[in-house]
């Protein structure tokens, strides 16, 4: 185990190290935290300033609640600056797998997105109280106001929203964007869209992943980055400016697509899969899952592929059902319901 891991597993079981370690984070790091501030101010197509490097911050107690400002998101949403301890994943995960921090966390409060993962979460760690709130996204804020929305939806006129397969810290994944470019703009054409938006991840901005698409003129936005506490708000105001929304791969996008009513279509590519950073080669990175965990993953994956596999412009009752188990899309609850069960 390297030492890092050892400083994370003290943070997660010991609430006295975990204050002191992420306020002496947030001194050492204050410029970066000014930073973020001041990016609430910028527009969802400052893609540069939005995508540049940014320290983690955060004080929330949940490390995974620091991603995409999910924390901040459920704080605002009961205006409560405490609440309890609580564990949540901050993205997609499916099949068996489950993050070690899950094993370590000294809290009995864990929150999920859908009853599929807790029922997934209960089969290996049963002495825990969970709760399946929902999609994240339905309890954040709009990034713009209404008055701003329409403006931005009377100039854009009909739009199809892209979200290209993303990049992580672990893994660089490659795909046919000539391939990809070609079905967006046939589509554009066919189902007579005026404005195409594109929205990256902030780290594929980092490589210079825009150019490819600004050269075909859409528009390309991003909703900031990971550390950015007004991560999932810019999300919700930039699928909320579209009418369709299109992918080339299953990701969390898909869910929070259909927990704002916008109908999903993932034209399915070969993924090109490259070690970096952390994971070295495509060996490394496969042997984070055991072969189970594999196997139900590509299961899961596979049915959301499938699901989603043709264009149209309404969201079915089967992707309604396949939404809601994977994603719990239609499972928010109200100011009342979080209070009960987070306090504050």
């Amino acid at each position: 185990m390297k030492w890092k891991e050892y400083i994370r597993i003290a943070i997660l079981k010991n609430y006295l190290i975990n204050r002191f370690v992420l306020y002496f984070r947030r001194i050492i790091f204050f410029s970066d935290y000014l930073k973020v501030r001041k990016n609430s101010r910028r527009e969802i197509w400052d893609i540069k300033e939005l995508s540049s490097s940014l320290k983690n911050t955060s004080l929330e107690w949940c490390l995974d609640a620091a991603h995409f400002g999910i924390g901040k998101t459920l704080k605002k949403y009961v205006d409560k600056k405490y609440l309890k301890k609580y564990y949540l994943e901050h993205g997609l995960f499916l099949g068996d797998f489950i993050h070690k921090d899950a094993f370590y966390v000294n809290t009995d409060i864990f929150l999920v997105q859908s009853k599929f993962r807790k029922k997934i979460m209960f089969k290996k760690i049963r002495n825990k109280k969970y709760f399946d709130i929902g999609s994240y996204i339905h309890y954040a804020k709009d990034y713009y106001s209404n008055q701003k929305m329409l403006q931005l939806k009377e100039q854009y006129e009909k739009t199809l929203l892209v979200f290209p397969l993303h990049s992580t810290s672990e893994v660089e994944y490659g795909y046919d964007k000539k391939e990809f470019i070609n079905e967006i703009l046939k589509l554009k054409e066919q189902y007579k869209f005026k404005t195409v938006i594109v929205c990256l991840f902030y780290e594929d901005i980092q490589r210079g992943e825009e150019v490819e698409y600004k050269r075909n003129n859409f528009i390309v936005v991003t909703a900031g980055h990971r550390y950015d506490y007004y991560f999932l708000s810019r999300l919700k105001s930039i699928i909320k400016l579209s009418d369709v929304t299109i992918s080339n791969a299953v990701g969390g996008h898909v869910g929070y697509c259909l927990a704002l009513e916008k109908p999903h279509y993932i034209f399915e590519q070969k993924i090109k899969v490259n070690g970096r950073k952390t994971l070295k080669d495509f060996e490394e990175w496969n042997n984070t899952h055991d072969k189970k965990e594999w196997e139900t993953f590509l299961n899961d994956e596979r049915k959301i592929y499938e699901a989603f596999s043709e264009y149209t412009e309404k969201i079915t009752a089967f992707q309604f059902k396949v939404g809601d188990y994977y994603f719990g899309i239609k499972n928010k609850k109200t100011k009342e319901e979080i209070k009960n069960i987070l306090g504050g």
